[in-house]
């Protein structure tokens, strides 16, 4: 890569083999937090969510117009967009208060929805 450090992985890596089960007794841990065990199902519930969404999207909208053969550019292109959304949006309510963005996309949302 260009202007970037080149890494040693000989200074990381581990050649006993405790990687893994230190890692899983990290995990472990890490869930005996009761918030957090509440917060892995909602996040497997909305990966699935956005999973069929995509699909859903993906079959009716991009496939039936543009064909198969674009639908890797579409979803890059989507890819692109949230990324920029949410750099603008954490820029944006650094100067503003949440409520106010809040509020904003209420007042879209019963727009489009009318």
């Amino acid at each position: 890569m260009i202007w970037l450090d080149s890494i040693r992985l000989a200074d990381y890596q581990d050649d006993s083999g405790i990687e893994a089960l230190a890692t899983l007794k990290a995990i472990r841990e890490h869930f005996r937090d009761s918030r957090l065990q509440m917060a892995a199902p909602l996040a497997v519930f909305i990966g699935i969510e956005q999973a069929f969404m995509y699909a859903d999207f993906s079959k009716s909208y991009v496939m039936c117009t543009l064909g198969i053969h674009r639908l890797n550019y579409v979803f890059l292109a989507m890819g692109l967009l949230q990324s920029v959304a949410a750099c603008t949006l954490s820029m944006l309510l650094r100067t503003i208060r949440r409520y106010y963005v809040v509020g904003k996309e209420m007042k879209h949302l019963t727009l489009f929805e009318m």
